[in-house]
């Protein structure tokens, strides 16, 4: 079986908007009153979690994800050809996995 989430952001601001897609450590930039979809899609059941802050909007696919970002005229980023993304440990998601990876603790 197949999930989808699809999730549109917008950047309604006057200046530049930040989209992070994590574990691929892909970022977008947001032109002001640009709009995108993100369609994520896995063999595994999940969903994303997302972030959102002022100049930024951060989205953590979950195992089995592959990713697609679109405006409305094209594709902007695509892992559909790629390796889906990796398990990760028991009791984890791959927020947790991605912050404690980079953290500066």
């Amino acid at each position: 079986m197949i999930h989808e989430q699809r999730l549109q952001v917008d950047n309604p601001s006057t200046g530049m908007l930040e989209l992070l897609l994590e574990p691929w450590g892909m970022v977008l930039e947001l032109e002001p009153g640009a709009s995108v979809v993100v369609q994520l899609t896995s063999t595994e059941p999940g969903e994303a979690e997302v972030e959102r802050a002022e100049t930024c909007v951060s989205v953590f696919a979950w195992p089995g994800c592959r990713v697609e970002v679109r405006d409305a005229e094209r594709v902007l980023y695509s892992t559909l050809e790629g390796p889906p993304v990796p398990d990760v440990p028991r009791g984890m998601s791959v927020r947790t996995l991605v912050k404690r990876m980079f953290s500066r603790a």
